[in-house]
């Protein structure tokens, strides 16, 4: 995470007045739980953020960046969290490193794959659903490397298309 970024972006929350005539800037109004929620919608990489007031005249924030556990590929890749959020661009990495999704469940809420940032392609449910089956898996000889979602799709499309899928519909891709 930059630094730099983060600072402007506190900055920005700090501009303006309180009613057009309060500071924001003025340390007995200042809502840390607000600034809070304010930084984590603007830097979606971030897991947690702590704000404190040491002096009269300075802020300090503490933040905890986000752990990637899986990615979801489109065009290209982004890291998602353990909740099934989408929040960052992802290198290319080679097959195991993250289990990779594609496609969409229709419950999926990702509008434009080419920025699907703070979307889900699943919901909160459904993912959890998937990941259990993804770790229920683990335990056999074989590794889960993707899981491709057929929640919205056009069968023309596939491969094989005389194949019988169906919206909510996944296929798995694995390896030892």
């Amino acid at each position: 995470l930059d630094p730099v970024a983060i600072q402007k972006i506190a900055e920005g929350y700090l501009q303006g007045s309180r009613a057009w005539v309060i500071p924001r800037t003025n340390e007995l109004l200042i809502s840390k739980s607000e600034f809070r929620n304010y930084i984590l919608d603007h830097v979606p990489g971030l897991d947690d953020v702590t704000i404190s007031i040491p002096t009269r005249t300075s802020v300090a924030i503490s933040v905890v960046e986000k752990k990637p556990m899986f990615e979801w590929c489109a065009a290209t890749c982004f890291f998602v969290d353990q909740n099934g959020l989408v929040y960052d661009a992802a290198p290319t990495f080679s097959d195991g490193v993250f289990v990779t999704f594609g496609g969409q469940a229709s419950d999926g809420v990702i509008t434009d794959p080419t920025n699907p940032l703070n979307q889900r392609f699943a919901s909160r449910a459904e993912f959890q659903n998937l990941v259990g089956l993804v770790r229920s898996l683990g335990n056999y000889p074989m590794k889960v490397l993707g899981v491709e979602l057929f929640g919205q799709i056009n069968t023309s499309e596939l491969m094989y298309p005389d194949l019988m899928i169906g919206p909510d519909d996944i296929a798995m891709r694995v390896g030892s």
